[in-house]
């Protein structure tokens, strides 16, 4: 893993799993609603303790449904759908008199 360095000290060191933390961007309650926080990937100084920013988290983006389960899902609302408009084409034929 590549080394960074103390902004504050200048000591070089390399970020370890077991060190780092996520830290959120302070926010206001106007702006908490309006967007989510900014989260940073934070690990302190082993020298002088101030934290560092290694790097900004993203949200993760959720993963699409597959084709095969979309389809499925399609399907049955067709069928769902076509046997509620072939009831209402049964009853409208009996209202009318034709069947």
């Amino acid at each position: 893993m590549k080394k960074k360095r103390c902004s504050v000290c200048g000591f070089r060191f390399v970020p370890t799993k077991e060190a780092t933390y996520a830290a959120n961007e302070p926010q206001t309650v106007s702006e908490a609603l309006k967007k989510s926080a900014t989260v940073y990937t934070m690990m302190d100084c082993p020298k002088c303790g101030c934290q560092q920013a290694l790097s900004i988290r993203f949200p993760r983006i959720p993963t699409p449904v597959s084709a095969a389960e979309a389809f499925k899902g399609v399907t049955a609302a067709f069928k769902g759908l076509n046997s509620a408009l072939h009831v209402s084409d049964e009853e409208t034929t009996k209202e009318r008199g034709e069947g």
